[in-house]
């Protein structure tokens, strides 16, 4: 399983930095508002990844740039590349 952290996040005008738990080494990430429109697109690939939370798990960290979201709920939509499989998170801001 996939699992976004912190949630929720406090967003910031600056870098809200989150983190992707067991995330897909080919995957495509998405994050959309509630009406579906597309505000971050990344490839895991993109961004940190660890391995300290113990045997066969990894955590991926992003930095989100600027202030292009707002307070709200978000859907992460994530599409393992190699086999096909789509996941979708439930993230807060705040």
């Amino acid at each position: 399983n996939i699992f976004v952290s912190p949630n929720p996040v406090r967003l910031s005008n600056n870098a809200t930095v989150f983190r992707l738990l067991n995330l897909p080494d080919d995957s495509e990430i998405k994050i959309m508002d509630m009406q579906g429109q597309v505000r971050w697109k990344a490839n895991a690939s993109s961004g940190d990844k660890q391995t300290y939370f113990g045997p066969g798990s990894t955590s991926t960290e992003f930095t989100l740039e600027g202030s292009r979201f707002f307070f709200f709920f978000y859907l992460i939509s994530i599409k393992d590349k190699k086999y096909g499989k789509m996941s979708t998170l439930k993230w807060v801001g705040l």
